[in-house]
Formats: structure tokens, C-alpha cells, sequence
């Protein structure tokens, strides 16, 4: 490439060039003293130029300083620049991702220094470790969900038939059949642990108080933390809500508590705090615009080396025995707050602990009050449903819950088939409740359908996951309503009655 000669010395050339640099520019002379330290060095490390000037590059480990400083004799004469990437360090101690390029200045006879031009890409790596996450998570959750879907049908079909049967039963048999109901929670947990894993368990959000959240699971974690480990809890008043599903942010708080509790083997202490995050806290952590709660979790344990903690997140990657841990807990927290919309940061020194910070979403307006539930069976009064469920043994139990409460059950293997019941009985169905995830068209599909025919219809979904199929990034839209599989016989009559309305009403004969 040629140049046309400019206009003016090129000292004056050279002064402008570095001073509109983006990159940091650092001339230094045959001894490895600064020479020159542009305004964009200044931005990046934060030293100013008088702080550095004939002094060695601050940002750099001395055996660094030394590989660069060697270049000057060793690479005179060499016309290619050479560049790498390697950590720096600003003044605030603050690691730095640096892309570096180095070119000696004069000649294999008369070397005149060295120039060194850095790049700060951390940013940029940060946002590639997000996209890498990202891309490993949907890959799991993929794998997770069809595991869990199978495995939900499964437990619903035990669970449901043992739930209607204790009633009928007393004595050993009855404990017998409250131990089979008890092993399921088991399943149940484990199927959560694996659709949360895979972003594919759909949350209900709402506005929450976090000060609260934690207050209601205080002495959850006191029990899991046991006496060995000292429970501080620091909660700012007055703290903004944030929208998040309840129930997500108790696991997150309950995994990071047991993650605390095995780094502390002989024991230590926990603190959990709260507090308003402003726009400018924000806008340094490079935040997405807006007011956000932060939540920080400390614990005095063992800490983890900068390898571990760049791993902290990954599913299965764990730092603890095989009998202590299955990794998935703190990748389970990554997704949970990943859902809210917010931000997790780790920060951990072998011997000096670890911290948590989690930034989570302002949201404004006001927490709804929680609904109250009658208790027992909610009776049917006659009305039709059509049941749409591919799973024989799933559609066989839901069935026998319904026809035992006194609905009318018209039953469909698939859409297809629900779609030839409804041109025959369209006037006499009260209710739609569909499996979500089946075989060609989705339970959302065969819904809208058929609300377009009879907008008033009621529909109730229920599914073993749903992923994005009933609401974006697995959060559910406001107008669902959704039955998590495996559920027992109460939930399912209890929120197809509150479809349908509080009293039963007659439904016409078939």
C-alpha cells in the first residue's frame, strides 16, 4: 500500500495517530523504558502518562515484561509485527483480556526500541463465554427435555394411581403405598433438576420481594447449612421488586447454600445480602440499561482457582468428590437467573472464599396476592372435556380422575383424532386439556385451532416440558394455563375447576 505524503512533520503524523488510537500504544527505548503512553493507555489501565513514563510497562508480570523487553535486540530488522493474546492487569488490580502486537523500531545495526500496541478484548471473550454457554446449555436441554418428558409420564402415571388409591386403604398397605408416593418426589426433583438444567422448565413469574424469598427459606437454609456454618443474612429495606418465578429463586438461594456448606468442611460462614443496584453500578459491570437488585453470596470457604472458576458453571463439572456432588447445582443457578434476565458473577481465591453476585431486573408495580385453595377434590359437575394425550397410561389415569369426579371425558391420542371428536361434539365440549409436545401438530397448535372456531372454550395444558412451546425464553404467557407433569389427582381437578369456574355447572348430554 502507498501513501501520499502528508502535510507537516511526521512527529506531528505519528502524535496524532496515537492520540486518537483506540488501542494502547506504548513506545519503549532500548532499555524497556516507556517512551510514550498514549490517552487510550491511560483509559485502559487507568495510569496516567506521567505515572509510567521511563518506567517498565505497569500492566504486565515481570517474566512478561521481560519476553517483550527481549524483542528489542532480538527482533530488530524484523518488518512483520508479531501479536498474541495474553492477561494484563489495570491499576485497580482488575484482570484484563489483552490482544498484543509488538514491532522493534530501527535496525538489526542500530535497534531503537520497541513499539507495543494492546487491544482490550475482555469484553469480547466475556460475551464469547456467554455464546459458548449458551450454545452448551440448549445442547443439553435438548437431550434433557426428551428425557424428562418420558420419564414425567412415567411418575405421573405411578404417583397418580397411588394417590387415588390411599384413601381406599388403611394400615401397612396404606404406609406402603405413602412410601411408593414418597419415592416419586425423588423422581420429581430429579426431572426438575434436568428440565431446569435445560432451560425447558416453565416458570411462572411474578413480582417479588427477594427480601422475602429469603426470609421464607431461612430456616431451610439453616437446617442445610447445619451448625457447623454461621447464617448472616444482610437485607436492605425498601428493595425494589424484581419478576422472577418464587420458586427458581429458593432453588438458586438453597444450591448456592449447599455449594457454601461443602466448601466449608470444618465449618465457617455464610452471608447472604441484598441491595439496590444504581444505573452508573450497572453501566460499569457493562449491564444491559436499567436499575437492577443485586444479590451477593459470600461464604469463608476454600475457594477455587481461576480454572475452576471458569468452569464454575458448566453442567457436570464439579469440584467435589463423586459422592459429594453431580455438578448440576450451580449450572442449575446459571439458567435460573438466566431466565429472570439477569447476570452472575463469581469471584474466587484459592483459601479466601467465594462470592456470588447475581443481578437481577428492576420491576415495577405491585405483587399480586397469593391465591387461597380449597382443600379436597374439586367436583365435576357434568361438564365435557376433551382429553388429548398420546400417552396411553397418562390418558387412561387422567381419565379415570375425571370420570370419578363426575365429568363427561371425550378422549384423543392425538390432535387428529381430537380435531374428528370436536366436528362431532364442538357445542357439547366445556374444556380443551391437551398434552403440550406431541406427535405432529403441538397441543398449542390443536388450541388455537380450535379457539378460533369457539373463542370462549377453556383450555388447560399439561406436559412433562414444554420449553418455549407455551411462552418465550421458558416463561409462561399470561393467558396459559399449565399442569406440570407428574401431578397428583387434587392439582388436576382443582385447576380444571378453576378454569371451568368456581361452582360446577351442567354441561348438555351427550
Amino acid at each position: 500500500m502507498e501513501l501520499s505524503q502528508p502535510n507537516g512533520p511526521p512527529e506531528t503524523l505519528l502524535r496524532t495517530i496515537t492520540e486518537i488510537s483506540p488501542s494502547a500504544v506504548c513506545i519503549l527505548d532500548c532499555a524497556g523504558r516507556l517512551t510514550l503512553w498514549n490517552p487510550a493507555a491511560e483509559s485502559i489501565f487507568g495510569w496516567k502518562a506521567e505515572e509510567v513514563l521511563g518506567g517498565r510497562l505497569p500492566m504486565l508480570k515481570p517474566e512478561q515484561r521481560a519476553e517483550i523487553e527481549a524483542q528489542i535486540v532480538a527482533g530488530a530488522g524484523q518488518s512483520a509485527p508479531q501479536g498474541r493474546e495474553i492477561t494484563g492487569v489495570r491499576k485497580d488490580g482488575i484482570l484484563l483480556n489483552l490482544l498484543l502486537w509488538t514491532a522493534p523500531l530501527g535496525d538489526a545495526l542500530r535497534p531503537a526500541g520497541l513499539v507495543a500496541i494492546f487491544q482490550d478484548v475482555t469484553e469480547r471473550r466475556w460475551m464469547q463465554e456467554q455464546l459458548r454457554q449458551a450454545q452448551k446449555m440448549e445442547a443439553l436441554g435438548r437431550m434433557a427435555g426428551g428425557i424428562a418428558h418420558d420419564f414425567n409420564n412415567l411418575l405421573t402415571i405411578v404417583s397418580g394411581y397411588a394417590e387415588m388409591l390411599l384413601p381406599q386403604l388403611e394400615g401397612r398397605q396404606r404406609e406402603d403405598v405413602q412410601a411408593i408416593l414418597e419415592a416419586t418426589q425423588s423422581g420429581v426433583a430429579l426431572a426438575k433438576q434436568l428440565l431446569t438444567l435445560g432451560r425447558q422448565q416453565v416458570g411462572e413469574p411474578r413480582l417479588v420481594d427477594l427480601n422475602t424469598t429469603i426470609t421464607a427459606v431461612e430456616k431451610i437454609l439453616r437446617r442445610a447449612l447445619g451448625d457447623s456454618v454461621v447464617l448472616e443474612l444482610s437485607l436492605r429495606p425498601a428493595l425494589w421488586y424484581v419478576r422472577a418465578d418464587p420458586a427458581g429463586l429458593e432453588q438458586v438461594l438453597l444450591n448456592l447454600a449447599l455449594n457454601a456448606r461443602d466448601a466449608m468442611p470444618h465449618g465457617g460462614r455464610l452471608i447472604i445480602a441484598t441491595a439496590n443496584c444504581t444505573r452508573a453500578e450497572a453501566a460499569s459491570l457493562h449491564l444491559n440499561g436499567g436499575e437492577y437488585v443485586r444479590l451477593t453470596v459470600r461464604d469463608t470457604g476454600l475457594g477455587m482457582d481461576a480454572e475452576a472458576t471458569r468452569r464454575i458453571f458448566e453442567p457436570f463439572f464439579t469440584t467435589k468428590p463423586d459422592d459429594k456432588g453431580t455438578g448440576l447445582g450451580l449450572a442449575i443457578v446459571y439458567n435460573v437467573v438466566k431466565q429472570c434476565g439477569g447476570v452472575i458473577f463469581v469471584d474466587s481465591q484459592p483459601g479466601e472464599g467465594t462470592v456470588f453476585t447475581i443481578y437481577l431486573p428492576r420491576a415495577r408495580g405491585a405483587p399480586e396476592a397469593p391465591r387461597r385453595h380449597a382443600s379436597g377434590f374439586s367436583a365435576g359437575g357434568g361438564e365435557t372435556i376433551l382429553l388429548v394425550e398420546d400417552e396411553e397410561g397418562v390418558r387412561r389415569l387422567v381419565r379415570n380422575m375425571l370420570a370419578r369426579q363426575g365429568y363427561r371425558v371425550l378422549e384423543a391420542a392425538g390432535a387428529e383424532e381430537a380435531l374428528r371428536l370436536w366436528e362431532q361434539a364442538a357445542d357439547r365440549i366445556d374444556l380443551l386439556l391437551t398434552d403440550v409436545v406431541m406427535p405432529g401438530m403441538s397441543g398449542r397448535q390443536l388450541a388455537l385451532r380450535l379457539l378460533a372456531a369457539r373463542p370462549e372454550l377453556k383450555v388447560v395444558y399439561m406436559s412433562g416440558y414444554a420449553g418455549d412451546a407455551l411462552g418465550e425464553q421458558g416463561v409462561l404467557e399470561p393467558d396459559v394455563v399449565l399442569i406440570q407433569k407428574p401431578f397428583t389427582p387434587r392439582l388436576l381437578l382443582r385447576r380444571i375447576r378453576e378454569a371451568l369456574g368456581a361452582q360446577p355447572r351442567r354441561s348438555s348430554s351427550l
